[in-house]
C-alpha cells in the first residue's frame, strides 16, 4: 500500500459516514395580477385603440376632402382647357378670319388677279385685270361677328323662355278655370239636392196634413 493512499483510506473508513442533506425544490409563489390592475390595463388598452381609430378616421376624412378638392380643381381646369381649345380652334377657323377681315373693312373680290413669278431672271407676269371693289359686288356674302352671334343666341333664348313662361301661365290659368268650374258644378249639384230635399219634405208635409184632415173629417162624419 502506498504511503500516500493509506491516510486517505483511513480517513474514509475510520469516522462515521456523513449523510448528505436531501435537496428539495423550493416552491415559487406564482405572480398574480390584481383584478383592479387588470381592469385598468384593459381600459387603457381599449381607450388607446379607440383614440387610434378616431385619429385614423380623421386622417382618412382629411385625405378624402383633399382628394375631392383636387378632383374638383382638375375638373375645372379640364373645362377651362376645353373652352380655351375651342376658342383657339374658332379663332383659327376660316370663317372667323373672314369675319375679322370684314370688320377691318376688307371685302371679297370676285375678280381675282394672279401673279406668275419669273424664272431665270425673267420678270414676272400679272394674269388678270386688277379692279377695285366697293363691297357691293357680292351681296350674298355677309359675315357676322361672334358678338352678334352671341346676341342673337341670347335673344333667341329670351324669346323661348318668354314663350315657355306664357305657355306655363296659360296652362295654370286653364287648370285654375277647370277647378273653378268643377267647384261650381259641385255647389250647383249640392244646391239642387238641397232644393229637391226641401221640395220633397214640403210635399210630404202637405200629404201628411191632407191625410190628417181627411182622417179628421171621416171621424167627425162617423160620429154623427
Amino acid at each position: 500500500m502506498s504511503a500516500l493512499l493509506a491516510p486517505l483510506e483511513q480517513t474514509r473508513t475510520s469516522g462515521p459516514r456523513a449523510e448528505r442533506p436531501v435537496l428539495r425544490p423550493v416552491a415559487s409563489s406564482p405572480l398574480k395580477l390584481s383584478r383592479v390592475g387588470f381592469i385598468i390595463f384593459l381600459t387603457t388598452l381599449l381607450g388607446a385603440g379607440m383614440v387610434g381609430i378616431l385619429l385614423l378616421n380623421t386622417h382618412i376624412q382629411q385625405r378624402a376632402q383633399t382628394v375631392a378638392v383636387a378632383q374638383r380643381e382638375a375638373d375645372d381646369l379640364g373645362h377651362q382647357q376645353a373652352s380655351l381649345t375651342a376658342k383657339v380652334e374658332q379663332l383659327r377657323s376660316s370663317s372667323d378670319l373672314a369675319t375679322r377681315a370684314w370688320e377691318l373693312g376688307l371685302r371679297p373680290n370676285p375678280h381675282p388677279v394672279f401673279v406668275k413669278l419669273g424664272a431665270d431672271g425673267k420678270p414676272g407676269q400679272v394674269i388678270g385685270e386688277p379692279m377695285a371693289v366697293n363691297g357691293s359686288e357680292m351681296p350674298d356674302q355677309k359675315y357676322v361677328g361672334a358678338d352678334t352671334v352671341t346676341a342673337q343666341i341670347a335673344q333667341a333664348k329670351a324669346q323661348y323662355r318668354a314663350k315657355e313662361a306664357a305657355e306655363k301661365a296659360r296652362r295654370i290659368a286653364a287648370a285654375k278655370k277647370a277647378e273653378q268650374d268643377r267647384i261650381a258644378r259641385i255647389k250647383a249639384a249640392e244646391a239642387k239636392q238641397k232644393a229637391d230635399a226641401a221640395a220633397k219634405k214640403k210635399a210630404d208635409d202637405a200629404a201628411k196634413q191632407k191625410a190628417a184632415a181627411a182622417a179628421k173629417a171621416k171621424s167627425s162624419t162617423g160620429g154623427r
